[in-house]
């Protein structure tokens, strides 16, 4: 790191960031590393289902989204899934116990509020942490989980650690036939469901695809909340 950027992350570190330090990080299934962090100022933060957190790096912040988070103890958990070869995914593969880092937040990102009631979440390997804090927060009977992925045997696994079970996982086609599929499976469950809120996340342009084709069959997606988790060519979202 430069002398210029070192001074940069001193100084966010003191005002901005939290600093916090690697406790352990795990492979739990291939290309997925669950990851421990701590931190004394995180202690007395508070945490909603869909907040965010920043990892600042020498390329600069990257968001996840944490599973798990005591405000008492001051630590949080990541799922941080490895693809491509962004500063992100290298951070994700190449971290260890032991390691300091500076924590961002956390910090509102998708707004789910205190609501309770039935819900249903689309999105993808990248959404698999919102999942199981929402299973938490409401039950895991009350959430239904639809994630495309690259790999649906991985995915199981990784989930599998996150005591996530029940999800739905649909094979990501290279030409998004998938979606049609996924499309039909959440058009079933938002209708039959009464009040039920939709969630989608993950990959931009499926989030678009399955918005565009929801709203083509009269459903009502004013209740719906989004949030686009990366975008393919993009080097990741806010």
């Amino acid at each position: 790191m430069s002398a210029v950027k070192k001074l940069f992350a001193d100084t966010l570190g003191q005002v901005l960031f939290r600093p916090v330090r690697v406790v352990s990080a795990r492979d739990v299934a291939p290309r997925f590393r669950r990851i421990e962090l701590a931190g004394e100022r995180l202690v007395g933060a508070s945490f909603n289902a869909g907040d965010k957190v920043q990892i600042f790096l020498e390329a600069g912040a990257r968001t996840y989204t944490p599973f798990s988070f005591d405000g008492a103890q001051g630590t949080l958990s990541l799922l941080v899934y490895e693809h491509g070869s962004s500063p992100g995914a290298v951070w994700g593969k190449t971290v260890k116990a032991g390691d300091k880092a500076l924590c961002f937040g956390p910090r509102s990102s998708l707004d789910l509020g205190a609501q309770g009631g039935p819900c249903v979440v689309f999105g993808d390997e990248t959404s698999f942490a919102l999942g199981r804090v929402l299973r938490e927060q409401r039950s895991a009977a009350q959430v239904q989980l639809l994630f495309e992925c690259q790999d649906p045997d991985d995915a199981e696994r990784a989930l599998s650690n996150l005591d996530v079970e029940g999800a739905r996982l649909f094979h990501r086609a290279a030409d998004d036939s998938h979606l049609a599929t996924i499309e039909e499976a959440v058009a079933r469950l938002i209708t039959t469901e009464q009040r039920c809120q939709l969630v989608l996340t993950g990959r931009s342009v499926a989030i678009q695809r399955l918005r565009v084709g929801l709203k083509q069959r009269g459903l009502s997606l004013g209740g719906q909340k989004s949030k686009a988790y990366w975008a393919p060519g993009k080097r990741g979202l806010d």
